[in-house]
């Protein structure tokens, strides 16, 4: 009777351990999420963003460029 009680006692005491590290897991995963990072691919993957087709698109009425100097 008390080694059962005993394997009881350890069968509810791993699942509660169990569970915490599950919901551990899950709410580090919900954060990373929310974190904005959408791109997340593979370790040392690498993307580049070609900066010409950006220059291409602006619109020359933006506006002209003024160097201020310090006095």
């Amino acid at each position: 009777m008390r080694t059962l009680l005993l394997l009881l006692g350890i069968y509810i005491l791993w699942r509660l351990i169990s569970r915490y590290f599950m919901l551990r897991r899950f709410i580090r995963e919900q954060f990373e999420q929310q974190q904005g990072n959408p791109h997340r691919g593979k370790e040392g993957e690498v993307h580049i963003i070609d900066k010409r087709n950006a220059q291409q698109n602006r619109n020359d009425g933006d506006g002209e460029y003024v160097d201020y100097e310090e006095l």
